[in-house]
C-alpha cells in the first residue's frame, strides 16, 4: 500500500459539503464495511476452532504469531465498528459495539461518541496523546483513564435519570452490562473451546486494542484546541487542524 501511494497520482480533491450529505445517505457505502465485518467475524472464529482443535498455533512461537496476524484483520474491523458506530440507525450502531466487543472494548463506544467528539485535542480527552508523551505511556494513561470515563458517564446519566438505586446502576449502567456480557461471553468461548483457546482470544482482543489505540494515539498527538479568551474551559470549535489525518 505505501508503494502504491509513492506510485499513483496525487489526488487532493475532497467532495463540497453538499456533496458530502449526499454520499453519506448512499447505502452502497455500507457493501465494503460489512464485508469486511462479516469476513472479520467469520475467518476469527474459524481460527479460534482451529485452535481448539490444535491445528495451529500448537507451539508457542506460532500461537504469538498467528494471534499477531489476527490481530491486524480484527484492528481493520475496530475502524469498520467506528465507521458503523456513527450511523444512526441502530442495527449498524448495534453492529459497530459488535465489533468492539469482540476485542473486549465494547465501552469504547460510549467514550468515543460521548466524550471524545466533545473534548479532542484537549487535556479532558484521554484519547487525545500529549506532546511529548510516548507512545507506551499513552497505552498506560488512557486505556485505564476511558474506563472511568465511561463509567464517570454512565453515573452521571442514570443520577439525571433519577436512576439512584443500586440495582438500578447494576441494571442500566453500561459500564456495569458491557463488561458483564464480556465476560459471559468469554466464559461460553471457555466452556466450549477451552482454556487454550480463551488465552489466544485474549491475546488476540489485547493486541487489537493497542493497534487500536495506536491510532488515536497519531491522530492527534499533541494537538489542542485554544481557550476562549476569559474563559478556563470553553474551547474553541473543532477544526481540520485538530487531526493529522485530516484531508
Amino acid at each position: 500500500m505505501p508503494w502504491i501511494d509513492y506510485l499513483t497520482p496525487v489526488d487532493h480533491y475532497n467532495l463540497p459539503e453538499n456533496r458530502v450529505r449526499i454520499y453519506e445517505k448512499d447505502k452502497r457505502f455500507l457493501i465494503p464495511l460489512y464485508t469486511m465485518w462479516l469476513m472479520d467475524f467469520g475467518f476469527f472464529y474459524w481460527i479460534l476452532f482451529d485452535v481448539y482443535q490444535g491445528k495451529v498455533a500448537t507451539s508457542n512461537g506460532s500461537f504469538l504469531l498467528l494471534a499477531i496476524c489476527i490481530a491486524q484483520f480484527g484492528a481493520i474491523n475496530a475502524t469498520v465498528g467506528h465507521e458503523l458506530v456513527h450511523r444512526k440507525v441502530f442495527i449498524h450502531k448495534f453492529c459497530g459495539t459488535l465489533s468492539y466487543a469482540k476485542m473486549i472494548y465494547g465501552h469504547f463506544f460510549i467514550q468515543h461518541i460521548r466524550s471524545h467528539h466533545k473534548h479532542v485535542a484537549t487535556p479532558a480527552d484521554p484519547s487525545t496523546s500529549r506532546l511529548g508523551e510516548s507512545l507506551f505511556y499513552f497505552f498506560w494513561r488512557a486505556i485505564p483513564e476511558g474506563y472511568v470515563e465511561v463509567w464517570d458517564y454512565e453515573q452521571a446519566r442514570l443520577k439525571q435519570q433519577g436512576c439512584d438505586k443500586w440495582w438500578q446502576v447494576i441494571l442500566f449502567n453500561r459500564a456495569i452490562t458491557f463488561n458483564v456480557g464480556q465476560l459471559v461471553y468469554l466464559g461460553v468461548i471457555w466452556a466450549i473451546m477451552g482454556t487454550r483457546t480463551l488465552i489466544f482470544h485474549m491475546v488476540v482482543s489485547s493486541i487489537i486494542t493497542l493497534m487500536f489505540e495506536t491510532v488515536n494515539y497519531i491522530e492527534h498527538y499533541g494537538l489542542l484546541r485554544k481557550l476562549i479568551p476569559g474563559s478556563d474551559s470553553v474551547y474553541e470549535s473543532v477544526k481540520i487542524t485538530h487531526s493529522w489525518n485530516a484531508p
